[in-house]
């Protein structure tokens, strides 16, 4: 079981990029509120004219998340940083995610 925050994205993209099936691997997201699953993983690319050639470059990646909870993470190819989070703020469920649950004491 792998858990990430905002602050470690950047160390858990390697993973993230080799996993295939996320319906079986454990790898969960901490709000600070509770913790998510990941449930699917895309690198956004565009494609940029430079000196007469096409380039793709990866701009921003997509973590979807349990609850249909969306992460955006922009990136230039150095650094990452956190773009967008929609967590709706209503939800009052301050509990551990039953997926997660399974591995408490």
């Amino acid at each position: 079981m792998i858990i990430f925050t905002t602050e470690s994205t950047d160390l858990i993209f390697n993973i993230l990029k080799q996993t295939n099936d996320f319906e079986n691997a454990e790898i969960f997201f901490d709000d600070s509120k509770t913790l998510r699953k990941v449930t699917n993983f895309e690198s956004i690319t565009e494609l940029f004219e430079c000196n007469g050639t096409l380039e793709e470059h990866v701009t921003k990646y997509l973590l979807t998340l349990s609850d249909n909870v969306k992460l955006t993470i922009r990136t230039d190819g150095k650094s990452m940083s956190v773009d967008n989070i929609n967590i709706e703020t209503k939800r009052k469920d301050y509990g551990i995610n039953i997926a997660a649950s399974k591995y408490m004491f």
